[in-house]
């Protein structure tokens, strides 16, 4: 998935995203950070954020997730978050990226 390169989150996201694979869920969910101003975002290879707050913990269990970013939603007016990557056993590295492509 390639989304605009508009600051360095843009790219960041598109870096981390070339190395997981994606649901439909998830695809759709990164497609609406298009329009989104990204406020913050955080990865670890370690541990995962917590999916009731966000926090971060260094236990990964199935309700955790690698990838963490706070947007603001301009249909909204508001900040929210988007978690992304779950932390399970059987997620898988190398993205589809003609998948991908072909979507987006």
């Amino acid at each position: 998935m390639y989304l605009s390169n508009q600051n360095h989150y843009h790219k960041t996201l598109n870096d981390l995203l070339e190395r997981y694979t994606c649901t439909e869920a998830e695809l759709d969910k990164i497609a609406l950070l298009n329009t989104a101003t990204i406020l913050s975002l955080s990865y670890t290879d370690n541990g995962g954020f917590k999916k009731c707050d966000g926090e971060f913990t260094d236990l990964e269990s199935s309700e955790t997730f690698k990838l963490r970013v706070y947007y603001f939603d301009v249909k909204a007016s508001k900040s929210r978050m988007m978690l992304l990557l779950p932390n399970t056993s059987n997620y898988n590295l190398n993205i589809n990226l003609a998948t991908l492509r072909s979507k987006y």
